[in-house]
């Protein structure tokens, strides 16, 4: 994975490049002899892809991060979906993950993966449709992006390294409106505190792509009183999780000690809200 001779030039702006870390952090996971995803299909992307990974500065630890995340949401997402076979799913700041690859229950259900033109355009030259599946070149910022959508009972909503890149009242108006839509679901996403924002605007990875995070919460129970009708469904911590053990000794460590904190805890950790 080191080298790339992929067919398709990169031309990302930074927050969109943001994209490509997750990606390889799923294409190295599924090389490994007891991957935590096993997405096969993140590693042929890369390889697809004209573009040096090695910048992106990516470390053990952070990948291991990465696809652990992204394999609890797929729980999660595989749980609601098995009881609501109705629903559709919103996969917002989408990137070039193929979630609804992953997941056997997205087959022949409506599926939007939502994200940037730049992003989405990247994505139609890569990826061959599926049934059901769309792409829509939207930011989830624009008040009317959701007005497109067909009427349903009930929708996932995942948000996989997206929110972090939002403002509150970006975060607070997208949640309004999939509320107000929507007589029923489930969102999902991955937050951070404040203090981890301030933190991850210095790591090497997001110095390297020339973005970083924006936006944190320390308690995601403030959404209930944001949105009506919202309620908090509990959450997922990272260091709390066993994956973490494969992760470099130090970050072992620390990951215990922080796992004693109530505060520490919730560093970095998936939010589910239902309503």
């Amino acid at each position: 994975m080191t080298e790339t001779t992929g067919r398709e030039k990169v031309d990302l702006p930074p927050l969109q490049l943001t994209s490509l870390v997750s990606l390889y952090a799923k294409a190295l996971d599924s090389l490994a002899k007891r991957p935590v995803l096993g997405d096969r299909g993140a590693a042929a992307t890369v390889r697809r892809l004209d573009h040096d990974f090695r910048s992106l500065k990516l470390r053990r630890d952070d990948a291991v991060a990465t696809v652990a995340r992204a394999a609890q949401l797929d729980r999660w997402s595989q749980e609601f979906l098995d009881g609501h076979p109705e629903a559709d799913v919103l996969h917002l700041g989408c990137g070039l993950d193929r979630r609804v690859e992953r997941l056997p229950v997205a087959v022949g259900r409506d599926w939007y993966d939502v994200d940037l033109p730049e992003t989405v355009d990247l994505c139609r030259r890569l990826f061959a449709p599926l049934p059901g599946h769309q792409w829509l070149a939207r930011s989830v910022t624009d008040p009317d992006w959701q007005e497109i959508l067909p009427a349903r009972p009930s929708v996932l909503v995942v948000a996989e390294a997206l929110t972090m890149f939002l403002d509150e009242q970006s975060m607070r108006a997208l949640v309004e409106g999939v509320v107000a839509r929507y007589p029923h679901g489930c969102l999902l996403f991955d937050a951070y505190t404040p203090l981890a924002v301030q933190t991850m605007r210095k790591h090497p990875t997001f110095q390297a792509v020339g973005t970083g995070p924006t936006w944190g919460i320390d308690d995601a129970r403030a959404f209930e009183q944001w949105v009506p009708g919202l309620t908090y469904d509990g959450e997922w911590y990272l260091v709390g999780s066993r994956h973490i053990f494969r992760m470099p000794p130090l970050s072992i460590l620390i990951s215990g000690v922080m796992y004693l904190h109530p505060g520490l805890r919730r560093y970095s950790r998936l939010v589910r809200l239902t309503w």
